[in-house]
């Protein structure tokens, strides 16, 4: 069972991420899926790490990476951690 801190998280402005198939969306009205195949991103600049996850380049480092050579690629959460990715305040200064 899920603590209430859990369900707070799911009305907060998030990322959504779809472990299989690698699809990503922003969400600000509340919505999720009710499955383990979903990662939930919440914080600060969301639109922006959801310009730099679903770009071509990002798309291809998955693939390449970290979810190639199974039937059904799945990324993990470990994984998205891992990846080396341009923090927006490098970007601002």
């Amino acid at each position: 069972r899920r603590s209430s801190r859990h369900y707070n998280i799911l009305e907060e402005p998030k990322l959504i991420l779809r472990k299989i198939q690698y699809l990503i969306c922003f969400d600000q009205n509340g919505y999720y899926l009710g499955d383990d195949n979903s990662i939930f991103i919440t914080g600060e600049n969301l639109k922006y790490l959801l310009a730099l996850l679903n770009s071509r380049i990002t798309k291809f480092m998955i693939e390449k990476f970290y979810i190639y050579g199974s039937v059904f690629p799945k990324i993990q959460i470990f994984q998205l951690k891992e990846m080396p990715l341009i923090s927006i305040e490098l970007l601002q200064n």
